[in-house]
């Protein structure tokens, strides 16, 4: 009988363990994730948006003078 049946099922079972493994971890990390950000800890700011704010229209960028290369 051969043994490559076997050792490829064991190897699809490992792989498959490691896939859940993976998958329940980033689970785990995105509920802890999401309960920090839900938590008092976190300062949460309001803006109204009846006051105003002078934003920026554009920005410059000031070109300081170089040799060139050439």
């Amino acid at each position: 009988m051969s043994k490559g049946r076997s050792r490829h099922q064991a190897s699809r079972r490992r792989m498959y363990s490691a896939r859940q493994r993976d998958l329940r971890a980033r689970r785990v990390h995105a509920v802890s994730e999401e309960q920090y950000w839900m938590s008092d800890g976190v300062a949460a700011i309001e803006i109204e948006e009846g006051l105003d704010f002078e934003a920026p229209t554009s920005f410059t960028a000031s070109a300081r003078d170089r040799a060139t290369a050439a």
